[in-house]
């Protein structure tokens, strides 16, 4: 099996020399009608200041300037700001670029069903944090697992493409299996599994959050059932390759779907009042403001000193603890550096999840590139 690296010479090597932005998340709000316990942007109250309609679209010509492919609309929730986000959405396409919406999926109407549909190049990406009303209200709050099921329903009605994005937390992961039988029976294009992080409200949530010895045996079962289904749901799962099957990591499928940290390489995200950060899991990291830099996004994401530390930190050859020794660090880069950075302190240190893994000895030997322990 040919060995996948990337990293900045590639990615430059790649693209004549540049280093595009080809992957973006612009939030339009902050405020949010639901108060989910693990929200790991603290979304709640809109903030004072949040972008209009044009100032959306210099945005987005802005960052297509810059080489932009893959735009996420999110918040919050976008659809508290109707006007600023179909527009923003029906713009977007106009580009040509490949779109997601977030959404909770309890604020709709006939109008934005309609707007949806007429929209190329969408997927609306819809929490659903578990199988059934019981587990799923848990987290999201009584009455919502309803609703968001009947909003799917309007959006496959409308054959409008549609994903279930469905948090790995302590009382879902033993329904991994429960959660694909929804996403058939609603005949959804995708089902994603992003992981609970302590991050934003999710630093007060550790009791929702699953052990390693769970989320390693909801990974290989994710992972056999993507397999087994590949030809009717695309199935993602946003944990490291060590927590996976094998037969799936090595996967065409896998290769073409499963992407490790680009942080600081190929994304910028942008908040409600215009600051950039190289991910909104770490806004810490300031690089500027939107507004501010008036059409000088190339040279702040080429010079900025900011990006340079975190090129640096981030770097395969700085990965510290098992990252650093592991076969995937090539591909995989540590996984989700905001993670890493949120239990450890540095950008350099090792996924605390894998991390965790071999401490207790449950880390494949195979998947050491040496029996030194950094």
């Amino acid at each position: 099996m040919n060995k996948l690296v990337i990293n900045e010479e590639k990615i430059r090597e790649a693209f004549g020399g540049t280093l595009p932005i080809l992957r973006s998340r612009v939030y339009v709000t902050l405020g949010c009608n639901l108060n989910c316990p693990h929200c790991y942007i603290d979304a709640g109250k809109a903030r004072q200041n949040e972008f209009s309609p044009d100032e959306l679209k210099s945005i987005i010509d802005e960052l297509v300037d810059n080489g932009l492919l893959y735009l996420t609309i999110t918040g919050g929730e976008p659809f508290l700001k109707r006007k600023e986000t179909l527009g923003i959405l029906e713009y977007a396409s106009s580009k040509g670029l490949i779109i997601r919406i977030n959404t909770n999926g309890t604020i709709y109407s006939d109008e934005i069903i309609e707007r949806l549909k007429r929209i190329n190049n969408l997927h609306v990406n819809v929490s659903v944090d578990g199988p059934n009303e019981t587990i799923h209200e848990k987290i999201r709050g009584k009455g919502t697992f309803s609703k968001t099921i009947s909003f799917m329903r309007l959006l496959r009605k409308n054959n409008i493409k549609t994903v279930i994005s469905s948090v790995l937390w302590k009382e879902n992961v033993k329904y991994v299996k429960e959660m694909v039988n929804l996403a058939l029976d609603l005949d959804v294009q995708e089902l994603r599994f992003p992981i609970i992080t302590g991050l934003g409200r999710g630093r007060s949530a550790i009791n929702l959050f699953p052990s390693v010895e769970e989320l390693k045996k909801a990974g290989e079962q994710i992972s056999e059932l993507a397999l087994e289904f590949k030809d009717r749901l695309v199935i993602t799962v946003d944990l490291p390759p060590v927590f996976l099957k094998r037969e799936y990591i090595y996967s065409q499928m896998f290769r073409f779907l499963q992407y490790g940290c680009f942080l600081g390489l190929n994304r910028i995200d942008i908040g409600p009042d215009g600051t950039i950060y190289p991910c909104d899991g770490l806004t810490q990291f300031v690089i500027g403001n939107i507004r501010k830099i008036k059409g000088d996004l190339k040279n702040v994401w080429e010079n900025s000193e900011i990006l340079r530390i975190i090129r640096e930190k981030t770097a395969v050859e700085n990965l510290k603890g098992v990252c650093g020794r592991c076969i995937s660090r090539e591909s995989c880069r540590g996984h989700c550096r905001a993670m890493a950075y949120a239990v450890y302190n540095d950008l350099s240190a090792p996924n605390p999840l894998c991390q965790k893994l071999y401490e207790i000895n449950l880390f494949p030997e195979e998947y050491l590139v040496s029996n030194n322990a950094t």
